[in-house]
């Protein structure tokens, strides 16, 4: 694997991350949802981005915090760089800064038949809570995955 650098993303990172976006999802998020969540969002959003030596976006975390609570978005790897460890980096990266900042519990929505995914997360200790029958656009399922212990009150 290239070293990689981990930052955050800036209003600059719209663009590319909004393609990589196109590459990796069937159901992509649009340019203008990217960037509202970059630019106009940053209060409870933060994108990590992995750059190989290039300074080329090669995969990114997207995530929204609220209390006590994170839920994480998108999590892509440009195909060519899949099967390194960089989703599981870019996944720990954010579970390591987000508990350091108090957060105790963690969510997030994925293909019911995305399998490297589900593995991927069932082995940082996420745990199906549920499924969402019908929930993307061409019919499929998700499961609802979740990690920690929710603040009841």
């Amino acid at each position: 694997m290239d070293s990689l650098i981990l930052r955050n993303a800036e209003a600059k990172d719209v663009k590319e991350i909004a393609a990589l976006e196109k590459v990796c999802f069937s159901d992509p998020w649009s340019e203008d949802l990217v960037r509202a969540d970059v630019v106009d969002n940053s209060d409870i959003s933060t994108y990590i981005l992995a750059e190989n030596h290039k300074d080329e976006i090669i995969g990114y975390i997207g995530i929204w915090t609220v209390a006590e609570e994170c839920q994480i978005n998108n999590v892509a790897v440009r195909p060519d760089y899949r099967n390194q460890g960089i989703g599981a980096l870019l996944v720990g990266t954010v579970l390591t800064a987000s508990e350091d900042a108090g957060i105790k519990y963690w969510t997030l929505e994925v293909r019911e038949t995305n399998e490297a995914a589900i593995t991927l997360y069932k082995h940082m200790g996420f745990k199906e809570i549920a499924r969402r029958p019908k929930y993307y656009d061409d019919g499929e399922a998700c499961l609802v995955m979740a990690k920690g212990k929710r603040n009841e009150g």
